[in-house]
């Protein structure tokens, strides 16, 4: 869609595309819930025929209709109990979850909002693909079913276990690999040197993110946390890392050369440079500006960069 050019994309041939994925979509067996927003989705509706599929109707969620029906439609509330009524509830673990996901950089915290790192979506698209007979609704309702007949002395849960395992321990092994090979492709060379033996080091995607590893691993088993910007203190040569005091502690991200240098700034530093005095930029949200960017010399520089005037 063009700047200011509502429906500019008519014309490429999303229509006919679209409706060829709903009619496919239509016939799961599965149920899903479709989140009808706008005066175009609503249209589609006559696609979705199944009685097993729920449709959820309301204003596009744009800043010019939001406030005609969007706000306060509660539709992911309703989904939520759509997923229950058909023996998927949301669970008890919900909270660890995140925070597993967060622990282990799969999803990102930006503004007030999780987004998927490109290990997340690695992850999610190797599980999608090899356990594709697990992650779906069927499964989940099927195994609580399962359970409960345990519980009741119906079923023999030796039997569930072993009809489970054997094939899922040949999936997850498979999974794994795939996924040390895929990881293997966001290597990426760098003009860092090892300091302990000299040798180059490399750009990898492990566990936590990105790091950088030593090229003559095994040997030498040294990494380093990638630099965001040098540090914005005059006289410092150090550069900016994120830091932690605890595993369960608020990320903050601070100089290298610490304790000589003590600064330390809690919005992510950005790659780009205040046009103004050449200090990184940070990130930084609130509610009357929403997200934007902003110099890290707040104080001294001001400049600042609202997101709805940003060309990125």
């Amino acid at each position: 869609v063009r700047e200011g050019r509502p429906l500019s994309h008519k014309g490429y041939g999303w229509e006919s595309f679209t409706d060829n994925v709903l009619k496919k979509l239509n016939e799961h067996r599965t149920p899903i819930v479709f989140l009808l927003w706008g005066a175009p989705a609503r249209k589609k509706a006559m696609l979705i025929t199944n009685p097993k599929h729920m449709k959820l109707y309301c204003a596009h969620p744009s800043p010019l209709s939001a406030n005609y029906g969007f706000f306060g439609c509660k539709h992911f509330s309703k989904a939520n109990k759509f997923l229950e009524d058909n023996g998927i509830g949301r669970p008890s673990t919900y909270a660890p979850i995140i925070s597993t996901l967060l622990d282990r950089y799969y999803v990102v915290k930006k503004a007030k909002q999780i987004e998927p790192t490109q290990l997340g979506k690695l992850v999610n698209e190797i599980i999608v693909t090899s356990f594709s007979n697990i992650v779906n609704i069927d499964f989940t309702a099927k195994l609580e079913s399962q359970l409960d007949e345990i519980a009741n002395g119906k079923f023999d849960h030796l039997l569930m276990l072993r009809d489970f395992y054997e094939p899922f321990k040949l999936s997850l092994e498979e999974a794994s690999k795939n996924l040390e090979d895929h990881k293997k492709s966001f290597d990426e060379e760098t003009d860092e040197i090892c300091d302990k033996c000299n040798s180059k080091m490399v750009k990898k995607l492990g566990k936590y993110g990105f790091f950088l590893a030593c090229t003559n691993f095994p040997e030498c088993r040294n990494a380093k946390t990638i630099p965001l910007a040098p540090c914005p203190v005059d006289g410092c040569n150090g550069k900016i890392i994120p830091r932690k005091k605890g595993p369960r502690s608020k990320e903050f991200y601070g100089c290298t050369n610490y304790p000589d240098c003590d600064f330390v700034v809690w919005s992510k530093p950005l790659e780009q440079k205040c046009p103004k005095c050449g200090k990184f930029l940070i990130e930084k949200n609130d509610k009357v500006h929403g997200n934007y960017k902003v110099c890290v010399d707040e104080k001294n520089c001001g400049y600042k960069l609202l997101e709805e005037y940003s060309n990125e």
